[in-house]
C-alpha cells in the first residue's frame, strides 16, 4: 500500500481525489478478509493529505483489529503479554 501511495499520488491530495483514484483498491488482511480503501478512507474522515506518510499513517491507524496481528503479542520474540499485571507474575526489566 505505501508503495501505491507513493507512486500514484500527488500531494497534498483530497479526500474525494483519493476515493476516485484508489477506493477500488482491496485491501487484504492477513486473516483473509477483505475491505476497500474507500471504506478505510471514509473512516479516517480527513479532508485533505499533506503528505504520503501522513496518509498511509491514517489508512494504518484506521484498519480493523483483522489487519493485526495477535493481540497481546511481542513480534520481537514471541512472548505473549497480558495487558493486565495480575495475570502475569513474570517480570520484565
Amino acid at each position: 500500500m505505501r508503495r501505491l501511495i507513493g507512486e500514484s499520488l500527488e500531494f497534498p491530495v483530497t479526500h474525494d481525489s483519493l476515493i476516485e483514484q484508489l477506493g477500488e483498491v482491496k485491501l487484504v488482511a492477513p486473516t483473509g478478509e477483505t475491505v476497500l480503501a474507500s471504506e478505510v478512507l471514509n473512516r479516517v474522515g480527513e479532508a485533505e493529505y499533506g503528505s504520503a506518510g501522513m496518509l498511509y499513517t491514517s489508512i494504518v491507524g484506521s484498519l480493523d483489529d483483522s489487519f493485526i496481528g495477535p493481540k497481546y503479542s511481542d513480534e520481537r520474540g514471541g512472548v505473549h503479554t497480558c495487558p493486565d499485571r495480575k495475570c502475569s507474575t513474570r517480570q520484565s526489566f
